[in-house]
C-alpha cells in the first residue's frame, strides 16, 4: 500500500512566498504603499488581484510576472528530495496543497524539471484574461472573456464537490496544455487572475474562505478511495498557520512534519494530543466541539447543518487561526474523507530544518 507525501508550497518546497515575491515584478521591484492600504482581512485574493491589475496598468506582462516567480530557490534539500520521491513513485503518491495559485506552481514546477513529480496539485485556480474593454474592479464580480489555466476536473457528477477541485490537477494530458497556454492577445498583453479554489463556503470556522485545506485533503482521500486508492500512512509537510487544521485530520500513524522555527511547529506542538490520555477520553469532547459547530453553523443565514460561514483571515501573513479571537480549537466539520477531525494533533510529529531531514526520515519507511 502507497504512502501520500502533502506538501504545502510556500516556504516548504520553496523558500519564500509566492505571492509577496511577485512583487518584485512590479515597477521599481514593489507595490506603491497606497496598494497595500487596500487589503480587507481575510480577502486576500481580491488583494493579490488587484495587485496584478496594478501590473497591468503599468505594462507588466505576463512573461515578467513568471519570469520573477521562476528567480525564486527552492528550499534547501528540496530538489534532491522530490527526485526521490520521483523515483519511488511505487512508493509514494505526491500532492501539493497549497494556498498560492496554479499559475506560479507550475511556473516554478516547469522551470525546475519537477513538473511530473506531483500526483495531483490543489491550489487556487489562475487564468490569463486577454485584454477587454475597462470594467469597474475584480472584486465587483465582473466576468470578462478568459482563458483557464486549468481545465476543471471531468466529473462534475456532484456540484458540491465539483467546483473546489476546479483546480486540482494532475500530471496528465490537462496540465500539458495548461503549459501550452500563450499569455499575449492580437489586441495586447494579457494579465491574470487568481480565483478561489473553494467557489462556495467550505464549512470551515478557522480557515480562510478561499481554501481550507483540511476539507481539500478529506475531499482528495474520498475520491482516490472511489478509485479504490489507499494510503498505509501520510505525511503532512508544511510551515505555516493554515497547515494545522488538516493536521486535525491525521491519525497516530501519520506524521506531520512542520518546518523548524516556523508557525506551524508551534501550532502542533501547542495541539499535539496530552501525554497519557487516551482516545476513548477525547470522544466525548469531540462529540461536544462537534454539536457546538453544529449548532454555530445553523445560526449562518444560508447555511447547511453541517456548514458555517468560512473564517476569514490573512494566509501566510502569521495569524493564528487556529485559536482565532481566544476561541478554543473546534473541528472545522464533523467529518470528511473518512477522518473525522479532533481537537489534538494525534499524529507522530517529525520537525525538519531541510529536504534532507525529510528525504532521510522518509527513507526509512522504504526499508
Amino acid at each position: 500500500m502507497k504512502h501520500l507525501a502533502v506538501f504545502d508550497f510556500d516556504h516548504t518546497i520553496v523558500d519564500g512566498n509566492t505571492d509577496v515575491h511577485v512583487h518584485t515584478a512590479a515597477p521599481g521591484g514593489h507595490i506603491p504603499p497606497s496598494l497595500k492600504k487596500n487589503y480587507v482581512k481575510g480577502r486576500w485574493l481580491d488583494f493579490m488581484n488587484s495587485i496584478f491589475q496594478y501590473m497591468f496598468e503599468c505594462g507588466v506582462d505576463i512573461p515578467r510576472i513568471k519570469s520573477a516567480i521562476e528567480e525564486m530557490e527552492l528550499t534547501n534539500g528540496m530538489p534532491a528530495l522530490l527526485q526521490m520521491l520521483k523515483e519511488h513513485k511505487k512508493s509514494f503518491d505526491v500532492l501539493i496543497l497549497s494556498d498560492s495559485n496554479t499559475f506560479f506552481i507550475q511556473s516554478i514546477l516547469d522551470n525546475r524539471g519537477l513538473a511530473d513529480v506531483p500526483t495531483s496539485i490543489i491550489t487556487n485556480p489562475a487564468e490569463i484574461i486577454p485584454p477587454v474593454p475597462k470594467f469597474n474592479s475584480l472584486s465587483q464580480g465582473n466576468s470578462p472573456i478568459h482563458t483557464p489555466l486549468r481545465s476543471p476536473s471531468p466529473n462534475p457528477s456532484s456540484t458540491a464537490s465539483a467546483q473546489p477541485h476546479a483546480a486540482s490537477m494532475g500530471t496528465g494530458s490537462r496540465a500539458r496544455r495548461a503549459s501550452a497556454i500563450t499569455s499575449t492577445h492580437p489586441r495586447g498583453p494579457s494579465r491574470l487572475l487568481v480565483r478561489p479554489f473553494h467557489a462556495s463556503p467550505h464549512g470551515c470556522l478557522r480557515c480562510n474562505h478561499n481554501l481550507c485545506k483540511a476539507r481539500a485533503l478529506g475531499d482528495f482521500l474520498t475520491d482516490q478511495r472511489a478509485k479504490h486508492v489507499s494510503y498505509n500512512r501520510i505525511i503532512y509537510i508544511g510551515d505555516g498557520a493554515n497547515d494545522l487544521c488538516p493536521c486535525y485530520l491525521l491519525s497516530p500513524q501519520d506524521v506531520v512534519m512542520p518546518r523548524g522555527g516556523f508557525q506551524l511547529e508551534k501550532l502542533v506542538m501547542a495541539h499535539q494530543l496530552p501525554k497519557g490520555v487516551r482516545e476513548s477520553e477525547l470522544a466525548a469532547a469531540n462529540a461536544q466541539a462537534a454539536q457546538q459547530l453544529e449548532m454555530l453553523a445553523a445560526a449562518i443565514p444560508g447555511s447547511r447543518k453541517t456548514e458555517g460561514k468560512a473564517a476569514e483571515g490573512q494566509p501566510g501573513a502569521g495569524e493564528d487561526t487556529a485559536t482565532r479571537g481566544g476561541t478554543p480549537s473546534l473541528p472545522c466539520f464533523t467529518g470528511v474523507g473518512g477522518r473525522r477531525p479532533k481537537n489534538y494533533v494525534h499524529a507522530q510529529i517529525v520537525k525538519w530544518e531541510s529536504g534532507h531531514d525529510i528525504a532521510a526520515w522518509l527513507s526509512h519507511i522504504l526499508v
